[in-house]
């Protein structure tokens, strides 16, 4: 079920195939990573795309986009590893990690309603603190106000 919600989301991500490229992937990373590094920041850029797509803020969702595309290649780059998968501190890190999803997309879209910048801003540092953690290279960053 994990890997169909991963797959799903890659296969969105491919069919914008004329996103810009502002961001370079990938730097060697501060330290090692698991499994549920990657399924706690899959969790923060998905609802940044999500939040962009639907309300047209182009930005966002390029910005989450390509985050997810990353992350989604290195679920692919395991989906044969059941042990992975089947693993519970994984499990229970994806479960905890999607209310984390919701909140931030609860967040974001508040920021965006209330036109709330210093929201708006906490919301994108917990995706630039993803980035650094999985060795991406941040040279752009969505601003409230495209």
């Amino acid at each position: 079920m994990v890997a169909l919600t991963i797959l799903s989301c890659a296969a969105e991500a491919a069919d914008n195939q004329n996103a810009a490229q502002p961001t370079s992937i990938i730097q060697q990373p501060p330290e090692p990573l698991s499994p549920e590094d990657f399924s706690r920041c899959f969790f923060v850029y998905a609802p940044i795309h999500e939040v962009g797509r639907d309300h047209n803020h182009a930005g966002l969702s390029t910005y989450g986009q390509l985050r997810l595309m990353f992350v989604v290649g290195y679920f692919k780059a395991n989906e044969s590893n059941s042990a992975m998968w089947s693993n519970p501190v994984f499990q229970n890190n994806w479960e905890k990690s999607k209310l984390t999803a919701e909140q931030l997309e609860k967040e974001l879209l508040d920021a965006l309603k209330d036109d709330d910048e210093s929201q708006f801003d906490d919301v994108i540092k917990k995706a630039v603190a993803c980035d650094v953690l999985l060795g991406i290279e941040t040279k752009w960053i969505p601003k409230l106000h495209q």
